[in-house]
């Protein structure tokens, strides 16, 4: 992820491939040139295979996207292509909950990526395997400065067997004699979404997480325990 400033009310990052997409593509032509060498194989087939190879290879390293937050504007406008297709979107800046570093769990020396919470989805900035620079979190802490949204910092996400392991420990060590009574009223009401939204927001838990825990909110309301 690079920073591209456009002028003093716009603020751009654009990403790209990562390294490892050219390792792939790199495996992906080697795996063409075999087949093409290939004698059993028709001719035509062998043009074929090469030919895909290529075309495929290019597509794994065409990618690009873009997020420009626009001041003037109140937006973020993000832009995503490849080869052959391409979108774009415009997000308000009301709609943007909060700026997350999602911190790399094997080496803590800067890697990560910048991700944008909205109400019901993450946008990432760009991969985990690239390294965020003095130069970009500068430009981050002017961009939650701008946007008037607060800064989230959280270790990688864990494998699903971490995260079952993590989810039970969760909830034995919740402290259920102060649940927020947001949280129960939204449950009584049968709003589970909305609590475990409110539940995820408060704790920093993923919606794994968040979401067993307020069926175990819900479990101890229903056996009159809480």
């Amino acid at each position: 992820m690079k920073v591209a400033k456009i002028d003093n009310h716009q603020i751009a990052f654009e990403t790209g491939f990562a390294p490892h997409h050219i390792v792939f593509a790199l495996i992906v032509i080697s795996c063409g040139v075999f087949l093409f060498q290939v004698s059993e194989i028709s001719f035509g087939l062998r043009i074929a295979a090469i030919a895909f190879s290529f075309v495929f290879a290019i597509f794994l390293v065409s990618h690009r996207s873009r997020m420009v937050f626009d001041s003037n504007k109140q937006e973020v406008t993000i832009s995503e292509g490849r080869l052959v297709q391409s979108l774009k979107a415009s997000i308000p800046f009301s709609e943007i909950k909060s700026i997350i570093f999602e911190k790399s769990r094997l080496n803590n020396d800067g890697f990560g990526r910048y991700i944008l919470r909205l109400e019901n989805r993450e946008i990432p900035f760009s991969s985990s395997s690239h390294k965020v620079g003095s130069d970009i979190r500068l430009e981050i802490k002017k961009l939650i400065s701008l946007i008037g949204c607060e800064e989230i910092v959280i270790e990688k996400r864990m494998s699903s067997t971490n995260r079952i392991n993590q989810s039970s420990q969760a909830i034995q060590t919740f402290d259920f004699s102060n649940v927020d009574p947001e949280v129960i009223e939204l449950i009584r009401r049968k709003r589970l979404i909305d609590a475990i939204k409110l539940v995820r927001d408060q704790t920093g838990y993923g919606l794994k997480d968040s979401k067993e825990l307020v069926e175990e909110i819900q479990r101890r309301l229903n056996s009159g325990s809480l």
